[in-house]
């Protein structure tokens, strides 16, 4: 099952609105049309990928400061600082998910208002 559909169905299972874009241009869409209070995004999406997403959204007065998580599929030393220098929160790899505790943590961090998972 893929990592997106895992942390879909948890998060709705837990009370919470899910927005899914097929790529970074709809996400953008997205958060001009609703509220967001958190941006799950993969890092190799088509038209706009997560690292200029990142980018677009740090960039924007009203929108800056949504706690952003970056997944990949490679575990890279390059990716990994990159996502966080753009401005990702939290960068993590579909290599060694541990979904249960990754979306246990997503709902804390959206309870509490924390940056960090």
């Amino acid at each position: 099952m893929l990592m997106r559909t895992v942390l879909q169905d948890t998060l709705l299972e837990a009370g919470f609105q899910v927005f899914v874009a097929s790529d970074g241009v709809e996400a953008l869409e997205l958060l001009q049309k609703e509220t967001i209070h958190l941006i799950v995004a993969d890092l190799n999406m088509p038209r706009l990928d997560g690292l200029e997403l990142t980018r677009t959204i740090r960039a924007d007065q009203q929108l800056g400061k949504l706690p952003i998580i970056l997944i990949s599929a490679t575990d890279t030393d390059e990716d990994r600082r990159l996502g966080l220098l753009y401005g990702a929160n939290v960068f993590i790899t579909k290599e060694r998910p541990d979904l249960d505790s990754l979306a246990e943590r997503i709902i804390k961090m959206l309870q509490t208002g924390a940056d960090r998972l």
